[in-house]
C-alpha cells in the first residue's frame, strides 16, 4: 500500500464524498468524478 499514492472517487454522492474526506484525511491525493456536472457543483458546495 505504501505506493499507492492516489485515489479515484466514482461519484459524489454521499458515499463518495465520505470515502474522498478519508482518504485525504490519510494524505492520499485524491479526485472525485462525477457524470453529471451539478452533481459535482454541489459536492463543492459542501465542503
Amino acid at each position: 500500500m505504501d505506493s499507492i499514492k492516489n485515489v479515484l472517487i466514482p461519484g459524489s454522492g454521499t458515499m463518495g464524498l465520505q470515502i474522498g474526506l478519508k482518504c485525504t484525511l490519510y494524505g492520499f491525493n485524491v479526485t472525485i468524478y462525477d457524470a453529471h456536472e451539478q452533481a459535482l457543483k454541489k459536492s463543492v458546495d459542501w465542503f
